[in-house]
């Protein structure tokens, strides 16, 4: 991604990249406000416990290497000397780190499901089909 400022010798950044800059920026800004926040813990309105955030980004374009239409961005743990995974989670680590989904809106369509909503779409056409049938016999 280009630098948004102005150096002698650098290029200037096209429309595209600032538009992602700024979207960048906007994205971090929120997430940061919800941060702040917190939430309150269930039963005492006097403490004040973070617990993870699972940020949603929608996105009226296409990212430039990713060509689905939502991405699911997961956090593992991994021991740094080894690269073991280490399958345990830590309520400290998980307050501090998110997972996210990125849905790039012009990747919607029939064509790209999940397995439970092809299910879905064929039990609703199966019932239409019964439904015209049961018609018929009246």
């Amino acid at each position: 991604m280009a630098r948004l400022c102005q150096n002698p010798g650098r290029r200037e950044p096209d429309p595209e990249e600032a538009k992602f800059a700024a979207d960048i920026m906007r994205f971090r800004r929120y997430l940061g406000e919800q941060y702040k926040k917190g939430f309150m813990l269930e039963g005492d309105s006097k403490v004040q416990k973070a617990i993870p955030i699972i940020s949603i980004y929608f996105l009226g374009y296409q990212l430039e290497h990713v060509h689905v239409p939502v991405v699911k961005v997961l956090r593992n743990y991994y021991d740094a000397a080894t690269g073991q995974v280490i399958p345990a989670r830590e309520e400290f680590i998980e307050s501090l780190t998110h997972d996210s989904f990125v849905i790039q809106i012009p990747y919607l369509g029939l064509e790209r499901k999940t397995a439970a909503e092809k299910e879905k779409d064929k039990a609703l056409e199966e019932k239409d089909r019964l439904i015209v049938e049961l018609r018929k016999l009246r």
